[in-house]
């Protein structure tokens, strides 16, 4: 069985802006944290109300 894809957190505007381990927001896609399945819910819902964000596996962005 293969290994989950790991995911990473997007802005859903434009430009286009990564979570990084610190919380903070970065242009590059190098510098976004990767995160489990089980824990992307969790990341995306302790974020500001209003942030507009979603997961992306990591090998898509």
């Amino acid at each position: 069985m293969t290994q989950p894809s790991k995911l990473i957190v997007v802005t859903t505007t434009e430009p286009r802006q990564y979570l990084t381990e610190a919380r903070a927001w970065s242009s590059s896609a190098a510098d976004a944290e990767q995160f489990d399945w089980p824990d992307v819910a969790a990341v995306i819902g302790a974020l500001p109300k209003g942030t507009p964000a979603a997961p992306v596996r990591a090998e898509d962005a």
